[in-house]
């Protein structure tokens, strides 16, 4: 994560000519131990473009690549 972190903290102002932070200082890990968990972080992930006003519905959300999930 240091290493993902540290070169696109580097390469973001470049490109986008970009002032200030890039990243948050924190970084919340965890370990999904069943199935529904992984669907609730998963459903919980697909809101949040929506949650921050970025979009009606998170199908919509042009940067948020989304898979099915067991075939539903």
């Amino acid at each position: 994560m240091h290493s993902i972190k540290s070169y696109s903290a580097k390469q973001i102002p470049s490109v986008m000519n970009h002032i200030g932070t890039i990243w948050q200082s924190e970084r919340y890990d965890r370990i999904i131990r069943s199935q529904q968990e992984f669907e609730n972080v998963y459903k919980y992930i697909l809101q949040n473009p929506v949650k921050a006003g970025l979009s009606q519905h998170s199908t919509s959300y042009p940067f948020l690549w989304q898979a099915t999930l067991s075939g539903r």
